[in-house]
């Protein structure tokens, strides 16, 4: 990956803009591994700086998430994360006793729009084909382990994915978020039964 970006000519990001971010992408993930986080973090910089679409920025933030969960850098990685769901209309907030509100009114609407609904329902569902929903579903899953250290933004973001999936259909980043939010809803509401509802959606989808 070192070889191709230097190969890279100086008007890459003009001219060959797809394979110039795939490249700086790739190389990135590659210093991470090799264990060299300022190149890592310096080359996604350097990407922020060119993308041209809010999905391409989207992506880029998630592949810093999720370094920044290999590193153990947690409070970083959620304030990332956050930025990244508010450029796709997500917004969570940072405050804690809003959070704690915020959280409370998603997993109570949630378990409102569940009641009813068969596993079948949410499993025959159309498969996601939208860009930017599958970015919101991909981003709530890499968030959701690191997010399992702060109880309020663990069950927004489940309530959030299950949300998605029940508006827009099932991906398998959505599947996940089900069976973290059968977690969720046995912990704050002690509902066993919704509890085992969506760990066998998570289990269909």
């Amino acid at each position: 990956f070192a070889t191709a970006l230097a190969l890279l000519p100086d008007d890459a990001w003009t001219e060959q803009y797809e394979l110039t971010l795939a490249v700086h992408s790739e190389t990135a993930e590659a210093k991470h591994v090799a264990g060299h986080h300022a190149d890592t973090f310096e080359l996604l910089d350097a990407a922020m700086e060119r993308a041209r679409s809010v999905l391409d920025t989207v992506e880029l933030l998630r592949l810093r998430v999720a370094i920044l969960n290999d590193i153990g850098d947690i409070p970083t990685l959620v304030r990332y994360g956050l930025r990244a769901l508010a450029l796709l209309g997500i917004d969570v907030p940072v405050d804690p006793e809003a959070l704690r509100t915020s959280a409370d009114r998603a997993v109570t609407s949630v378990q409102e729009r569940l009641a009813g609904l068969s596993v079948e329902d949410v499993a025959n569902a159309p498969v996601i084909d939208d860009p930017t929903t599958l970015a919101a579903a991909k981003l709530i899953a890499s968030l959701l382990p690191p997010a399992s250290v702060t109880p309020d933004l663990f069950a927004l973001l489940t309530s959030h994915g299950v949300s998605l999936a029940l508006d827009n259909g099932k991906t398998g980043a959505l599947a996940y978020a089900f069976a973290l939010h059968g977690a969720v809803v046995a912990q704050r509401l002690g509902d066993d039964a919704a509890c085992h509802w969506c760990m066998d959606v998570a289990l269909h989808l």
